[in-house]
């Protein structure tokens, strides 16, 4: 008898570890003894890893392809090792309870996995369901001087979010495609380091705001943008990420947008909140409508 995790361990992940070397090497430019450190493994089996071109079987490498994607991204952004644990645990359950590993596993008539399916991973359905919605709202409208240089986001956090790793947003951002948002990929947890940053400070005080979406800000909407929400004004002095979400975490008092008035190299932007990612959305609709009518 073997259960799920033994295909995990010894079928996926040793091609996990492979497919990953590889992405951090080739993508992110990664040195042999970084990415050594980051699979626990010697530097002489990272360079078997980056020399390996064997076929692997498809159903094998589908599942690795998707897991290592994400382990080697959460390895560049050097989280500590038990955020990768979770990581690797919450997406080796989501693959059980969507049942991916079944043919592999190949046991007839069988819903462990799916038994196993907890509160927890609904509420995470939830959360992507609720991006989702308010992608779509977005996609409907031009928000023309509002899009940011760096793109729109959309993220949202479960209840009480231990780390990063519990919020979701989309990977890629939302990009403008004839004057209309278009997402480029579905939404993820883990994926959007800073806007998760953002979030996660904010919820330390006020847990109910979990949701946040970015825009482009200019002293020009000071006015419009006050006559609608409240907004906290972040004094910023540095263009470093931690100090930032600190004065976020020291500053914030549960107002509907954060501004950021940005640094060098850093652009302006609004970040947007609300108690969903559609909430937050149509807070944009309304700061869109009255922008235009300036």
């Amino acid at each position: 008898m073997k259960p799920p995790c033994y295909l995990l361990i010894y079928k996926i992940f040793p091609v996990v570890k492979i497919l990953a070397a590889k992405s951090l090497y080739e993508k992110y430019g990664k040195t042999q003894k970084e990415i050594a450190k980051g699979l626990s493994v010697s530097q002489s089996m990272v360079s078997k890893y980056l020399k390996e071109e064997r076929v692997f079987d498809e159903k094998i490498l589908k599942i690795s392809k998707k897991i290592a994607k994400k382990l080697a991204f959460a390895l560049n952004e050097e989280l500590s090792e038990a955020e990768i644990l979770e990581f690797l645990c919450t997406t080796c359950f989501e693959l059980r309870k969507d049942k991916e590993l079944c043919e592999l596993h190949n046991i007839p008539n069988c819903n462990v996995c799916l038994n196993l399916y907890t509160k927890n991973f609904y509420e995470r359905n939830e959360v992507i369901k609720n991006i989702e919605k308010a992608a779509e709202l977005l996609e409907e409208i031009n928000l023309g001087s509002l899009v940011p240089e760096v793109r729109i986001n959309i993220a949202m956090a479960v209840k009480n979010p231990k780390s990063y790793l519990e919020i979701a947003a989309l990977p890629g951002r939302m990009i403008e495609i004839k004057g209309k948002l278009k997402r480029v990929s579905d939404p993820e947890f883990g994926v959007s380091r800073h806007m998760s940053g953002i979030l996660f400070n904010a919820m330390k005080k006020y847990p109910k705001k979990r949701a946040v979406l970015n825009l482009r800000y200019d002293k020009n909407f000071k006015e419009t943008l006050e006559n609608l929400f409240s907004v906290f004004y972040i004094k910023r002095k540095t263009n470093e990420e931690e100090k930032l979400k600190k004065l976020i975490e020291e500053g914030y008092e549960g107002e509907d947008c954060i501004v950021d008035p940005g640094a060098f190299g850093i652009e302006p932007c609004i970040y947007v909140l609300g108690e969903t990612a559609v909430e937050a959305t149509e807070k944009v609709k309304e700061i869109n409508k009255k922008i235009k009518g300036m």
